[in-house]
């Protein structure tokens, strides 16, 4: 009987114990898997930031030394940006770096930009309990900010769409202007919020 019992009890503890042996190695590869996936999306995003800039012709020091510093750290987005003239542009005042962005962007220019996601974040949400509340907390802020962006990005494609509507008068036509061009400033924030998020995620150890 007493043999009976220990084998039911170690039956009932051998999948604990399964998980409690494997959770460190299964938590690394989910980190890991995390990891490469933000990385993938912070390239994308510092794409979109110079691209408004870019549009807008906000374009300056402040947006240079930004990017450069991200291509110093981060390979994917050196290949991004490489090709720009960094120290050239780097000697111009702010009017300056404006005018050369205003005239990089022709007037005719239109930005569409595409919904992003994170399908391998989303399918392992159940494995975030292994990680530090810190690390909860900023991976799951970037999920919402992404939500965001997202649902800016379908408000963004409506304006887009209606640019090219004959029927509008002049007002309505510059009113929806105005609300595209809104809706790449608040893309840009939020693509910027969504890469500080990512950096403070691979910055947290545990």
């Amino acid at each position: 009987m007493l043999l009976i019992v220990l084998g039911w009890m170690l039956g009932l503890l051998s999948p604990w114990l399964a998980d409690t042996i494997q959770r460190p190695y299964k938590r690394s590869e989910v980190k890991r898997g995390i990891h490469l996936e933000l990385k993938d999306l912070r390239t994308k995003l510092v794409a979109i930031v110079l691209q408004v800039s870019l549009y807008k012709g906000t374009l300056d020091q402040e947006m240079i030394r930004w990017a450069r510093q991200r291509m110093e750290t981060d390979p994917a987005v050196a290949k991004l940006v490489a090709p720009a003239p960094w120290e050239l542009v780097s000697k111009l005042d702010n009017d300056n770096l404006n005018a050369a962005s205003r005239a990089l962007a022709p007037a005719t220019m239109k930005l569409v930009f595409r919904r992003y996601s994170v399908p391998f974040l989303d399918s392992h949400l159940n494995a975030l309990n292994w990680f530090s509340v810190d690390f909860q907390a900023a991976v799951h802020r970037i999920r919402s900010v992404l939500s965001v962006l997202n649902q800016e990005v379908e408000v963004t494609w409506f304006y887009f769409q209606k640019t090219f509507d004959a029927s509008l008068t002049e007002l309505n036509r510059n009113i929806i202007q105005n609300n595209y061009d809104g809706s790449h400033d608040f893309i840009g924030k939020a693509a910027r919020q969504i890469i500080d998020e990512i950096e403070a995620v691979l910055e947290i150890k545990k």
